[in-house]
């Protein structure tokens, strides 16, 4: 090969080795612009996202602060709830224990100002042992049994003065939720009343009572001279007289055998018999003439209730209720 061809080949070679250079340079700086391009909207993107991230840890931070105020106003809310239930439990437990205590004051008055009430709370063997000594000496232990119905009947019409109750302030009424026996009391009404039982003991004591008082003291003072001096057990009741003007007495009825029957009613200055002694009489006629004595100042009978007291516990039943002449087939039966 001769030396021009070589140079003209070697010049070539440079010139299209320069080309592919200058193609592959070419090529590079495109690649190279392309890539700078992409880092400039990559860094563009990254400002925006760095930006909106500050934004956002901004109102994470207002989050993160509300949340620490909404969590401590629920501590605070939570110790209030907690606080509050508790003093709602005291409440209700006061609650329970205020109402109980007026229920328990409601049945202490009844037992006070209604007859039937107060049987347990005046006739009952703790009562009669304090005045068992007075009814002894009173009965001067009469191997008779009349004779000692006479005294006991006879002190009391002469020496228990009548005396009107007092008017004294009830709880007439009260209202309620839940159950009678442990009720929510929610309100209540006070009235007053003209009435009062007194115990046994009192009536002898202050030697004073209405025919209530009077006929309660005169059936238990019976009742245990009876049981407790003679070792006998006699029907006796305590009979409750209603009238047709609405007004209501006490006394004493004895059934005895034949048919009759001996009334004792102190506080009425009746008995059946003399003025000086007492004896039994046939139920009608005795029924009549009792009813005769109220005439003029009650007016007629209309209806007899007659109880029996256990006078060691107090506990009743009521035997009879019914009209004047019922009451005479009642003790004729």
């Amino acid at each position: 090969m001769s030396k021009s061809s070589l140079l003209i080949g070697i010049l070539s070679g440079v010139i299209i080795g320069s080309i592919l250079v200058f193609g592959f340079y070419s090529q590079e700086i495109r690649y190279y612009d392309r890539v700078v391009q992409d880092l400039d909207e990559i860094e563009d993107a990254y400002n925006i996202q760095s930006v909106n991230l500050e934004l956002i840890q901004g109102n994470y931070k207002e989050l993160q602060d509300d949340y620490n105020e909404l969590r401590n106003e629920y501590v605070s809310l939570e110790q209030t709830k907690q606080r509050l239930q508790y003093e709602l439990e005291d409440t209700e437990v006061n609650r329970r224990k205020l109402s109980e205590c007026v229920k328990l004051l409601k049945d202490t008055q009844d037992s006070y100002v209604d007859a039937e009430e107060s049987f347990k709370r005046i006739v009952n063997s703790n009562e009669l042992d304090k005045i068992a000594n007075t009814i002894s000496e009173i009965s001067k232990n009469e191997e008779y049994n009349w004779y000692g119905y006479w005294n006991i009947h006879k002190y009391i019409r002469d020496e228990v003065k009548y005396s009107y109750d007092l008017e004294i302030p009830v709880i007439e009424c009260y209202r309620y939720y839940g159950d009678d026996e442990s009720p929510f009391i929610t309100d209540f009404n006070i009235s007053t009343i003209e009435n009062h039982l007194q115990n046994l003991s009192y009536t002898i004591k202050y030697k004073q009572g209405d025919c209530e008082d009077q006929a309660l003291l005169e059936y238990a003072m019976i009742q245990y001279y009876n049981e407790y001096i003679q070792g006998t057990k006699y029907s006796l009741y305590l009979a409750k007289i209603s009238f047709t003007n609405g007004e209501h007495h006490l006394s004493v009825f004895m059934p005895v055998e034949e048919d009759n029957i001996c009334i004792l009613d102190p506080a009425g200055l009746y008995q059946t018999g003399t003025w000086y002694s007492i004896q039994s009489r046939k139920t009608d006629l005795e029924l009549t003439r009792y009813q005769e004595h109220w005439d003029d100042a009650f007016g007629e009978i209309y209806e007899i209730t007659l109880w029996s007291i256990n006078i060691d516990t107090g506990e009743y039943s009521e035997e009879f209720k019914g009209s004047l002449s019922e009451t005479v087939d009642f003790f004729s039966e």
